[in-house]
């Protein structure tokens, strides 16, 4: 039986069949551009690196389980990550008195400073061991951070002791409010037609190399050349290239905010 086109069995199936260009197709394109031998050295290996991406992932998605199992599961997580969060909230004054002693050492021992220090609202010193840990390094080079770790295992310990019940509410709304997060934005998937990634993919890496193949950057131009290549590519590698226009501007649009967002982070640093 075919899969119906558009569909996920689909677009898994066609994946198979992708290809490098056969050698008369590949002249062609290589002509149709007027690439320098450089140009079609760098396009060639761009290709092979994408086919050999995408082989990998689909060696990986043949043995995952379907995503609607996953889903499923997460969902039954959150949910019950849920109900073990309400019962904390009410027994917020409580839990101090009643978690073992066990159990509020393996917290203090399985929590850095750091993590301690985020999870206590009041209560806590700053502990200063920048000078003490370099003292102990200069002593022994061959120190591991395991043997740093073992060396402050009181001190968290006695941290464990004291806020231990607030250091695993901290943990479990941390963990909670991440599962909630993602249920939330699964609610607004209402389906449809699933995006071609692989192709999304080749036409990515092609942007991504296009001033070393084409001699410009990657541009939503129509009939542009960035365009002619992608359509000469994509057509030669068992892709289709229907609504080529938007697919460009779709992943132009991905990775320009991502650079947008690289260069704020940069210039917010710089002040």
């Amino acid at each position: 039986m075919t899969p119906a086109k558009g569909t996920k069995a689909d677009i898994e199936a066609r994946a198979i069949l992708l290809a490098l260009p056969v050698s008369d197709e590949w002249k062609n394109i290589v002509r149709d551009l007027k690439l320098t031998k450089v140009q079609e050295n760098e396009l060639d290996v761009t290709i092979r690196h994408v086919m050999a991406d995408i082989k990998k992932y689909q060696a990986i998605k043949r043995k995952a389980l379907p995503r609607d199992l996953h889903v499923a599961a997460l969902k039954r997580l959150e949910k019950a990550l849920g109900r073990v969060q309400s019962e904390m909230a009410r027994s917020e004054n409580l839990m101090q008195h009643f978690l073992s002693n066990n159990t509020l050492e393996f917290i203090g021992k399985s929590f850095t400073f750091t993590a301690i220090q985020k999870a206590v609202t009041k209560g806590i010193y700053t502990i200063y061991v920048d000078d003490d840990i370099q003292n102990r390094i200069e002593r022994n080079s061959s120190m591991t951070m395991a043997d740093l770790e073992e060396s402050y295992r009181n001190e968290r310990v006695v941290l464990g002791y004291k806020h231990g019940a607030e250091i695993l509410k901290y943990f479990i709304d941390v963990i909670h409010a991440d599962l909630k997060s993602w249920v939330e934005l699964d609610k607004l998937n209402t389906g449809g037609r699933p995006p071609d990634i692989y192709r999304q993919y080749m036409i990515q890496r092609l942007a991504a190399r296009s001033p070393w193949i084409i001699g410009k950057e990657a541009t939503t131009t129509a009939k542009g050349k960035f365009e002619k290549l992608c359509v000469a590519i994509l057509n030669g590698c068992g892709f289709s290239s229907r609504g080529i226009e938007k697919a460009i501007a779709a992943v132009l649009g991905k990775m320009n905010g991502k650079k947008g967002t690289k260069r704020a982070k940069r210039k917010a640093r710089s002040k």
